[in-house]
C-alpha cells in the first residue's frame, strides 16, 4: 500500500524497518503473484558465521568459565 501511495522504497524501509533492497524485492515479487510470492525463501543477507551448534557451544562455555579467564577486567572484587 505504501508503495501505491508512491512513497519512495527507503522511507518504506525507515517505516517498516527493514532493508530498501528487501522492500525492493517485495515490490518486484508482489504484481508476479500476489502475497503469496512476498514470502523469501531465503535470507538476502550475509550467510551465518556460525551454526546454531556452534552458538550452543559457545553459550556453554562462557556460562562454565568466568570473567577473569576470559580476560575481562572484574571491577569491584
Amino acid at each position: 500500500m505504501l508503495h501505491l501511495e508512491g512513497r519512495a522504497l527507503q522511507e518504506i524501509a525507515d517505516i517498516l524497518h527493514q532493508t530498501r533492497q528487501t522492500i525492493g524485492e517485495y515490490v518486484c515479487r508482489y504484481p508476479n503473484g500476489g502475497l503469496s510470492k512476498l514470502k523469501l525463501y531465503h535470507s538476502p543477507g550475509k550467510p551465518l558465521l556460525h551454526t546454531p551448534q556452534k552458538k550452543k557451544q559457545l553459550a556453554e562455555a562462557l556460562k562454565n568459565q568466568i570473567a577473569d579467564d576470559l580476560g575481562f577486567e572484574v571491577k569491584g572484587t
